[in-house]
């Protein structure tokens, strides 16, 4: 079987960095893709921020 296993865990959250058949945009000049790059800065930057929040930050 190929694919993701099934997450047993509480309090998982799995995000793509991309749409359903959509490959993750790269970053040319960095050593993450964008959305990881965006995630980093969200988390850094935005504490106070909801997971929903942090999501949308990196999103943008």
């Amino acid at each position: 079987m190929a694919g993701l296993a099934p997450v047993t865990s509480r309090g998982t959250v799995i995000v793509y960095a991309a749409e359903a058949g959509e490959g993750a945009s790269d970053n040319p000049v960095g050593d993450n893709g964008l959305f990881t790059a965006g995630l980093k800065y969200a988390f850094a930057n935005n504490q106070d921020l909801s997971l929903d929040g942090v999501l949308t930050t990196a999103s943008r």
